[in-house]
C-alpha cells in the first residue's frame, strides 16, 4: 500500500516542527538592549578665589615739626567717624590727650589784605578744605556788637570768621572748624559782641608746640593790640597758660610783664595746676567773674588762679573777649559765654 512508506516522512516533519516551537523552560532568543550609563556631569571650572584686601599700611611716626599741625592725627571737633557713632565726650577734670587737626592739602585761598603796619600773613598755617559736618551750629542772631544776654556760643563750623569777629592780624583764620592763629605777635582776634560785667566764658584750646603759650584776653576794648615787642599796654585781663616757653601760668591785668602779677611757676612734677602745657592736648578753659571784681580762672575744672581786682576793669573799653598768640600755632573751639546776674 502506498500509505505505509509516507508515514515515516510525516513523523520526521512533526519532529522538526516540535523542535522549532519554544517552551517555557528554554530561553527565547529575544535580543535585548543593554542599559546606557548616565551621562557624565558637566565639568565645572574652578573659579579663582579673590585675594583678601590687604590692610592699609600703618603710617609711620608723625614727622610734624614743632609749631605745626600734625597731619596724621585727627581733630577732636572734626566730622564723626564713618561708623556713624556719636563722638565720645571726655568728662571735664581729666587731662584730655586729644589730637590736633587732621589737615588736607592746602587749597588756594583768596588774597588777604594786610592792615597798615603789619607783616603779611605767614604761610606756615595750612588751610584745609572745609570739613563735612552735620548742620553747623550758629551763634544767636543779633547785631555784631550787641551785648550778650543769656548764652552765646560759637563752634566755628564755617569757612570764614564772619562779621562778629575783629582780627587785628591776618594770621587769624578758620582751620578745620577751629579758630587758629600763628605768629600773631600779640595782635588778638576780638569778639565784637559785648561781655556783661559778670559772665562765665568757656572754650577749648590746644597748642601744637611744647612751648605752650595759650592766651586769652577778657574784658578788653575789642580793638587793641601790642604796639611794641612787650605787651604792657593791653586793655584787659590776660590768662596765659604755659607762657614764656612753658615756664609760667599767668593771670595779668593790663601788663603781662608787671611785677607782682598773679602767677603759677610751672613744675612738671608738681600739682596739677602747675603742670606744663602738653603739645596737641585739648584743654578746657573757664574764666568767670560773678561779683564784679574777682576773676577766677580754671583749666579742666582745676582752679589755676583767682584774682580780686581793687579797681575792676568794667564798662566802656572793657567789654570784649579776645584770643591771642605770640609765635606758636594755637587753636580755639566751642566758645560759650553765659551772662551771670549782677551789674
Amino acid at each position: 500500500m502506498r500509505l505505509v512508506p509516507r508515514f515515516p516522512r510525516l513523523l520526521c516533519f512533526a519532529a522538526l516542527a516540535s523542535a522549532c516551537v519554544p517552551t517555557d523552560d528554554q530561553p527565547q532568543n529575544v535580543p535585548t538592549e543593554s542599559p546606557q550609563p548616565p551621562p557624565p556631569p558637566p565639568q565645572v571650572q574652578p573659579q579663582p578665589i579673590p585675594e583678601a584686601p590687604q590692610p592699609a599700611p600703618v603710617p609711620a611716626e608723625s614727622a610734624a615739626k614743632p609749631g605745626q599741625l600734625d597731619p596724621g592725627r585727627a581733630l577732636a571737633s572734626a566730622a564723626p567717624a564713618p561708623s556713624g557713632k556719636p563722638p565720645v565726650r571726655v568728662a571735664m577734670g581729666d587731662q584730655r590727650r586729644l589730637a590736633s587737626p587732621a589737615l588736607k592739602p592746602p587749597t588756594a585761598q583768596p588774597k588777604e589784605q594786610t592792615p597798615p603796619g603789619l607783616a603779611p600773613p605767614s604761610t606756615a598755617l595750612a588751610v584745609p578744605a572745609p570739613v563735612d559736618t552735620p548742620a553747623a551750629a550758629k551763634p544767636p542772631a543779633g547785631p555784631p556788637d550787641s551785648p550778650i544776654t543769656g548764652v552765646y556760643y560759637d563752634t566755628f563750623e564755617r569757612p570764614e570768621l564772619g562779621p562778629e569777629w575783629n582780627p587785628t592780624s591776618p594770621e587769624w583764620r578758620i582751620v578745620g572748624n577751629r579758630l587758629c592763629g600763628q605768629r600773631a605777635k600779640n595782635h588778638p582776634v576780638w569778639l565784637k559782641r559785648k561781655l556783661p560785667l559778670n559772665a562765665r566764658i568757656e572754650f577749648d584750646a590746644v597748642s601744637t608746640s611744647a612751648d605752650g603759650d595759650l592766651k586769652v584776653e577778657i574784658w578788653g576794648d575789642g580793638k587793641g593790640f601790642a604796639k611794641g615787642v612787650s605787651y604792657n599796654d593791653a586793655t584787659s585781663y590776660l590768662a596765659i597758660f604755659g607762657g614764656w616757653k612753658n615756664q609760667f601760668h599767668v593771670l595779668a591785668r593790663i601788663d603781662e610783664h608787671a611785677q607782682g602779677r598773679p602767677e603759677v611757676k610751672v613744675s612738671p612734677g608738681g600739682e596739677y595746676k602747675a603742670r606744663p602745657v602738653v603739645a596737641n592736648t585739648v584743654y578746657h578753659f573757664k574764666v568767670e567773674r560773678a561779683d564784679g571784681k574777682t576773676v577766677r580762672w580754671f583749666v579742666d575744672d582745676i582752679e589755676i588762679i583767682a584774682f580780686t581786682d581793687p579797681a575792676p576793669l568794667k564798662g566802656e573799653g572793657h567789654e570784649h573777649l579776645g584770643f591771642n598768640d605770640w609765635e606758636v600755632q594755637v587753636c580755639f573751639d566751642n566758645l560759650q559765654i553765659t551772662a551771670l546776674p549782677g551789674a
